[in-house]
């Protein structure tokens, strides 16, 4: 084994502890995405991409912060959470070629089946990896009503988050490492990091599919 491939073994064994910690309820997938689906280096954080029931999201991502914090998980990065409404509409809505290529690599630990069928589906992947592109009927989940929890839910935990991200950026400026900052995106059914090393990748590659424009 080597030293990358230990590096990444280690990072995708502290990623299933802490999906066994956050557990499957209003859960629909949890996977890893970011460096450590590529060649992750040891300072590496782990990235988490999870996709819950519509409405549910909010719940799931206080629950995750918590557990992140309690149980010490530094290097967990919630960098991209959604629901099965804006999973859908990512998913075929979107024209980001980086996604389409991340959203391939990204590794499944939980709800594999629900996300293949996600990315067979996807007129995002129809676009740019049209190999890829393999329908397998009806992906979507039976759709929860949002309850008056996750709306009150929301509203602090959105503003706590961006104010965890002025903080954040404020220190990478501070340290001269202005490639380490990101936008933080919220809404009441997504919530995700745009890191400024994705959005400078997302300009090179715009329009082309191959970054040689």
């Amino acid at each position: 084994m080597t030293c990358e491939d230990s590096i990444r073994e280690s990072k995708i064994s502290t990623a299933r502890e802490f999906s066994a910690r956050l557990g499957t309820r209003n859960l629909i997938f949890f996977g890893i995405s970011g460096s450590v689906s590529y060649e992750p280096a040891a300072e590496d954080d782990v990235d988490i991409f999870l996709i819950t029931r519509a409405g549910k999201l909010w719940s799931t991502v206080i629950r995750a912060i918590l557990i992140r914090r309690l149980f010490g998980f530094d290097s967990i990065c919630l960098s991209l959470c959604l629901d099965t409404v804006s999973a859908d509409t990512l998913f075929n809505q979107s024209d980001d070629f980086i996604v389409a290529k991340d959203s391939l690599n990204v590794i499944p630990l939980y709800g594999k089946t629900y996300y293949e069928n996600l990315l067979n589906g996807s007129l995002l992947i129809r676009k740019f990896f049209p190999e890829r592109f393999r329908p397998t009927g009806n992906n979507k989940q039976q759709e929860n009503r949002s309850s008056p929890l996750e709306y009150l839910l929301y509203i602090p935990s959105s503003v706590f988050l961006l104010l965890k991200g002025l903080v954040h950026n404020h220190r990478y400026r501070a340290r001269l490492s202005p490639d380490s900052c990101f936008e933080t995106v919220l809404g009441f059914h997504r919530f995700y990091l745009d890191s400024a090393k994705y959005q400078k990748l997302r300009r090179m590659y715009s329009g082309t599919g191959d970054g040689n424009e």
